[in-house]
């Protein structure tokens, strides 16, 4: 299979295109925008200018907050609060969306984490049959069910800010999440922000957006201007500070070692179905983004690669188990004796 020379990405990739030169279109837009994107003072400036504009609108629509920040129990959200809270004064208030694949690793953790922080918190669960039916149609059409997870965290938040007229929705995406599809400024921070739901949709899944909304039809369109912006595509992220910073600080209890997306019981499932249907493990376009950066080798982003790919193609039965389950997805031997069971 042809790779970019590059970034080692490969002809399969979402959104890819390898030009004769054998480099592909997202390192020749990386190349073209790295200075804005490498210089720390101007993102830092462009990052409090926006939670600046987001006081000033949460103070002229009389809002209580000044922004939304998600909270699942990881690290990355944990902090962001931690951060917009006491470095950045801001009034923040949390949300937490179940998706149906919570741990008590990460409940255990957002409770840590309010008992220390000392911020408003609301919480959403959807009716299960609802969402139930929601991830079996993305999960048809998309072969994942990770981006119903994120349409409707997105979706949801999107429209408490909206009633709150809480002006600005803080993420933990990183560089390496927002840039891995990268090839136009378009909505694309720090060059444009988003302001709307459906636009931050398209930011996150480009022509896909469409499709996805249209799975989830039956809900009520949002109205209200929203901005989003992504904590660390203006910070320095290391995970091992971040960890240690917030067991330091607040208490909050590290995931065991080699355990990936400690918060959701299903992401080993995820990386099973994005091999089946792919071929490549979940993390490789941002690891292709971290070559371009000089933040790894296109060995060692070649060598992850290859561990989560054997993470991806031995996934623990009960795991899968469980999934089939709370999905009531059905083996074709359970099909076969079902269908018997029918004709007889």
């Amino acid at each position: 299979m042809r790779k970019c020379l590059k970034c080692g990405l490969p002809e399969n990739f979402q959104g890819i295109i390898i030009h004769e030169d054998n480099e592909c279109n997202y390192c020749k837009f990386y190349e073209k925008q790295k200075e804005v994107l490498n210089d720390n003072d101007f993102l830092h400036e462009r990052f409090v200018e926006q939670l600046n504009q987001a006081k000033a609108k949460a103070k002229e629509n009389n809002a209580e907050y000044d922004c939304l920040v998600g909270l699942s129990g990881g690290k990355d959200s944990t902090y962001i609060i931690y951060q917009l809270k006491h470095r950045y004064n801001m009034r923040v208030l949390a949300f937490t969306y179940d998706n149906g694949f919570a741990t008590e690793y990460g409940r255990t953790n957002i409770q840590i984490a309010l008992d220390k922080l000392n911020v408003d918190h609301i919480s959403f669960a959807m009716n299960r049959e609802k969402l139930r039916k929601y991830n079996q149609m993305c999960t048809s059409l998309f072969k994942n069910f990770c981006m119903m997870c994120f349409h409707l965290t997105h979706y949801y938040s999107h429209q408490i800010a909206a009633e709150k007229n809480i002006p600005l929705i803080v993420n933990g995406r990183t560089k390496g999440q927002i840039l891995q599809f990268a090839d136009s400024t378009h909505l694309l921070e720090p060059f444009e922000y988003t302001s709307c739901f459906e636009e931050y949709e398209y930011q996150m899944f480009k022509k896909s957006a469409e499709k996805t909304a249209k799975l989830c039809r039956d809900l009520p369109k949002i109205e209200g201007e929203v901005r989003a912006l992504s904590y660390f595509m203006y910070h320095d992220y290391d995970p091992q500070e971040v960890m240690d910073f917030l067991e330091e600080r607040l208490g909050w209890v590290k995931p065991k070692a080699g355990v990936a997306h400690a918060d959701c019981w299903a992401h080993p499932v995820a990386e099973q179905l994005q091999m089946g249907a792919k071929a490549y493990p979940i993390m490789t376009g941002e690891l292709a983004y971290m070559v371009r950066s000089g933040e790894i080798s296109k060995e060692e982003a070649q060598r992850r690669i290859e561990k989560e790919s054997v993470t991806g193609k031995t996934v623990d039965n009960k795991i899968t188990e469980r999934f089939n389950k709370e999905m009531k997805m059905q083996t074709k031997e359970e099909d076969n004796a079902k269908e018997c069971t029918r004709v007889s």
